[in-house]
């Protein structure tokens, strides 16, 4: 699945790419970032919590171990297809991005 999100930056649209995909019995999600890097992150299932928690497995076209790049993503999956997903950058180790009430294509 593929899933653009736009946002406006510093007064520049600005578009990300997010491909979530199986790999074997994974799920895992690259992410093609604003930041020109593109973090690949593995996901857990919890049913319990409805939530699939996406963790950091590899990451290209990183300038420095010091650049900010995405690590850690949550997504819990509310009703009809609607989920809310908070993602986490490895450098200010803050919560980022945060969407609510998304409904896939």
């Amino acid at each position: 699945m593929l899933e653009k999100f736009h946002m406006v930056e510093g007064g520049k649209p600005v578009e990300m790419t997010t491909l979530y995909y199986l790999d074997g019995d994974q799920v895992k999600l690259t992410h093609y970032c604003m930041a020109g890097n593109q973090p690949t992150m593995r996901g857990t299932y919890a049913p319990e919590t409805k939530t699939i928690t996406f963790d950091l497995v590899s990451i290209s076209n990183l300038k420095s171990a010091d650049d900010g790049h995405m690590h850690h993503a949550v997504y819990t999956f509310i009703d009809n297809g609607h989920f809310k997903t908070a993602w986490t950058s490895a450098k200010s180790r803050k919560m980022l991005l945060r969407r609510r009430d998304v409904r896939p294509e």
